[in-house]
């Protein structure tokens, strides 16, 4: 308290509340007193914040406000509260809703209604959010992918979009650019086409991706690849000395460009003497007749794919030789009797 000495004294007061002072005023023999009540209130924090700021929609706004608050007491809670009082749509999550700068995205245009609170003092700031230049959808897609012919191959992209114009759903459309054949697609307005390659090569395909106003693109590239023809054939057949043996083998070429040549070739790989002579040998069932017991190995070739069949051919049971003779005949006494017979044998045993 500063003028004590005087008839008028002045004080700053640190809390809330009431203060009692007394001035006496003495003559040197007597004194007169009078007391004063000096009743204290605290005065609001003043907040200061900008009236209005504007904002673009899905961009990050951020507003900086400030307070003074010299008339609040020792002690008092001065912790800034941020909350929203309106909002277009939903209200927008806020960060630093405890500090002087608080931040959100909005998710639409229009006018959002902050206030910042400290202690019993307040400002409240109009967010002014309008919308962005449309821009043409993103899409991204695989640069090159690898397929099998005959196989079904899938084209998956992305976009991305900043959803404008409003109310309006993306369009997607996927072309052939070039290829060596053409081609169906399936899901040709979705954003994960497919189709089967049926020639070997590059094919370009192109997503466009339209919101009405404006198209964003992206390009994928297809290398095509032949399958090797894949040849069945049973791992071994048996057989019988001098007894024609049948070998039969399928085979699959799904995997082979349209116009590829497909016809069956069969050739003998090893033999126990010379080789056999085969039967319906451009056919997919080779036939012969083995002139020697042992292994004998037959490979069927289809276009790129092969397979190769061992064929054991053993010797058949001996048998006994079978004699025809004529069961009589007739001569004249003095002239020589002649009998002629024949006999058949299995060959067996050898040599």
């Amino acid at each position: 308290m500063t003028g004590t000495g005087t008839l008028s004294a002045r004080f700053t007061p640190t809390a809330v509340g009431d203060y009692r002072f007394r001035l006496s005023v003495s003559d040197s023999l007597l004194a007169g007193t009078a007391d004063v009540v000096v009743s204290v209130v605290a005065v609001a924090p003043a907040v200061s914040c900008p009236a209005t700021v504007a904002g673009t929609r899905r961009q990050e706004v951020s507003i900086a406000c400030t307070f003074d608050a010299s008339g609040q007491p020792p002690g008092a809670n001065l912790t800034p509260s941020w909350s929203v009082l309106s909002a277009p749509s939903a209200a927008p999550a806020l960060l630093g809703a405890n500090t002087l700068n608080v931040r959100f995205t909005p998710a639409d245009a229009g006018s959002y209604r902050l206030r910042l609170a400290v202690a019993d003092g307040f400002a409240e700031v109009a967010v002014q959010v309008v919308l962005p230049p449309n821009q043409a959808p993103t899409v991204s897609c695989p640069g090159s992918l690898t397929a099998s012919i005959g196989q079904p191959a899938t084209l998956t992209c992305t976009t991305a979009d900043d959803d404008l114009p409003l109310g309006v759903s993306l369009s997607p459309s996927w072309t052939l650019v070039s290829g060596p054949s053409t081609v169906a697609l399936t899901g040709a307005n979705t954003l994960s086409a497919r189709f089967t390659p049926t020639a070997v090569g590059s094919y370009r395909f192109r997503l466009s991706v339209s919101d009405s106003l404006l198209v964003g693109t992206s390009e994928v590239t297809v290398a095509a690849a032949a399958v090797p023809v894949v040849v069945t054939c049973p791992l071994t057949v048996g057989g019988i000395w001098r007894q024609e043996v049948s070998v039969t083998c399928t085979f699959n070429a799904s995997g082979q460009p349209v116009g590829t040549n497909l016809t069956p070739s069969w050739t003998v790989r090893s033999s126990p003497a010379a080789a056999p002579v085969l039967s319906g040998s451009n056919t997919l069932t080779a036939r012969f007749t083995p002139a020697d017991a042992g292994t004998y190995r037959l490979r069927l070739a289809v276009a790129d794919g092969f397979a190769d069949v061992d064929v054991q051919v053993v010797l058949p049971a001996n048998r006994a030789p079978t004699v025809n003779c004529p069961a009589s005949l007739t001569v004249q006494t003095g002239q020589t009797a002649a009998m002629t017979c024949t006999a058949t044998d299995d060959g067996l045993p050898l040599g």
